[in-house]
């Protein structure tokens, strides 16, 4: 048995350290070579499909979750790539099926998994500290690129690491602090970045409210917001009552800029013509219930457009947008959207109703926060910040966790990957 458990041990260790720096490593190559991304991000992908499966992953976490709310997750979304597979014509169909189709609906999904093991999640987060901050920084330095393979990016597990800090050791609190001040004013006109930043800390601001008797009643109150307003204001915008990304049209426009000039229109409105190219898209071709499929494409104008090769990337239709909701609306239609819903519902709950301890509270409501920010960014792509989304959900999930109390959570992350920590 201790034989087992130290084979298991490395290789969760060795796991950990590989999905750190693999789910990096494309955006590093794309800043070195920009443009150059789809060979580096299936070789990473696949690789890391390998290796859970060679270093027995049933060690890391078996799958048979009791929960049914993952396995249709899982299983509608492997049907949707399916769907994509038998649908798929053109070079550019089998390209996206076998990168991005593979990352979103067949890797992904499984991170769930290593957040519901105690284990595994310390040794990524340990990984994630001592190899996966200085990878990003390598990128800060070669790259201003402010897409999903730029810095703020790829340091958004950073936002988990801010509900940490008051389970760490005070060098790791400055440390955390420090880059997250360092991604806040790194690029102050990426407002995604703003808005997560922020989130997590007035969020970490709510421990020191733990112990109050309305603390709890106040954290349910804004889970249920954060999980039921994008579902109104979806339903307004399709029925056509109000569009909420064009309420900044009826504002004085406001300006923000970083010390290199570059400037920002903080109410600017750059989703609308998204929702409507997936909605004219689904309508087209009578797919709102189960959408167009892994390899489906939406007519775009910016195929029209000649600068910085919209008409080369947008040739054949847009394949996927900036709105992680979007995604699964548009590729899996609204069963699609219903089961991403059903699974951030049910993990936020888990968490806030069910724990015993503040960390898994701010985590799940961190995850409602994290749904209704897919409907404006947090695109599902083959990168470090996508996988501590999916990373966060299976913290919700995780059992010995949220039966901790915030003394026993404090001393685990305190003695640091003890080798007594059990495998879950």
């Amino acid at each position: 048995m201790y034989r087992l458990n130290q084979q298991s041990n490395l290789s969760i260790k060795l796991i950990s350290k590989a999905i750190v720096f693999l789910t990096i490593l494309p955006a590093l190559y794309f800043a070195i070579n920009p443009g150059k991304i789809v060979i580096t991000t299936i070789i990473c992908c696949y690789l890391l499909l390998l290796m859970l499966l060679t270093l027995k992953i049933k060690y890391v976490e078996r799958f048979d979750s009791k929960e049914l709310v993952i396995k249709l997750f899982l299983w509608y979304g492997f049907a949707t790539f399916i769907r994509g597979v038998i649908t798929a014509v053109t070079y550019q169909d089998w390209t996206t099926i076998f990168s991005s189709g593979v990352s979103i609906f067949i890797f992904m999904p499984l991170m769930i998994y290593l957040g519901k093991s105690t284990y595994t999640l310390y040794n990524i987060l340990k990984s994630f500290l001592i190899f996966g901050i200085p990878l990003c920084f390598l990128i800060y330095y070669l790259s201003d690129d402010p897409g999903p393979l730029g810095f703020t990016h790829m340091i958004a597990p950073i936002y988990l690491f801010i509900l940490l800090v008051p389970y760490v050791k005070r060098s790791v609190k400055v440390f955390i602090i420090f880059v997250t001040i360092f991604s806040f004013f790194s690029d102050i006109t990426i407002r995604a970045n703003l808005v997560n930043i922020l989130t997590a800390i007035l969020i970490l601001s709510t421990y020191f409210f733990r112990l109050k008797s309305w603390f709890l009643g106040l954290i349910k109150t804004l889970r249920f917001v954060f999980l039921s307003v994008p579902l109104i204001f979806l339903t307004l915008g399709v029925l056509g009552i109000f569009n909420v990304f064009a309420f900044g049209n009826l504002l004085d426009q406001y300006e923000i800029s970083d010390s290199s000039g570059k400037t920002q229109n903080i109410f600017i409105d750059s989703r609308s013509s998204i929702y409507s190219d997936v909605y004219n898209g689904l309508e087209k071709e009578n797919a709102f219930l189960f959408g167009l499929g892994a390899s489906g494409k939406t007519e775009t104008q910016l195929s029209n457009l000649t600068y910085a090769d919209f008409d080369k990337v947008y040739k054949e239709g847009r394949r996927g947008t900036e709105s992680g909701m979007l995604n699964y609306l548009q590729f899996g239609g609204i069963l699609g959207g219903f089961f991403y819903f059903i699974l951030m519902a049910r993990a936020s709950y888990l968490a806030v109703h069910t724990s015993n301890n503040w960390l898994l509270i701010g985590v799940g409501l961190w995850i409602s926060f994290k749904f209704m920010f897919s409907f404006i960014e947090d695109p599902s792509v083959f990168t470090i910040a996508t996988v501590f989304n999916f990373i966060c959900i299976g913290i919700c999930f995780n059992e010995p966790l949220r039966s901790m109390n915030d003394l026993e959570i404090k001393t685990k992350i305190l003695n640091y990957l003890l080798p007594k920590i059990s495998v879950n």
